[in-house]
């Protein structure tokens, strides 16, 4: 499995995240797609695969999902998920 699959995880757990009312169990939905988002720069960055375009956008969206995982602020759950989705595009384009 590649980062895009750890990516493609993420974004399915936010989205399932959103549609939840408690933030407790959002929180829990953010702490797993950060597992993922980890996971995927962990598979890019011993190997500098997209060094200029993924890995940037990976860290921040990193950063948005801890800041998340305490707060489970549901405003930034769509910021995270664009971040995502952004990252997964530039990573399929410039694999084509």
């Amino acid at each position: 499995m590649g980062a895009d699959f750890n990516l493609s995880s993420a974004v399915q757990l936010l989205q399932k995240a959103r549609n939840l009312s408690q933030a407790k169990d959002r929180k829990i939905n953010v702490r797993l797609a950060l597992a993922e988002v980890k996971d995927a720069r962990e598979l890019l960055d011993p190997v500098d695969l997209h060094i200029e375009d993924a890995l940037p956008s990976l860290k921040r969206a990193e950063q948005v999902l801890k800041e998340l995982s305490r707060n489970g602020n549901l405003n930034k759950i769509d910021r995270a998920i664009d971040l995502l989705r952004s990252t997964q595009e530039s990573m399929v384009s410039r694999d084509v």
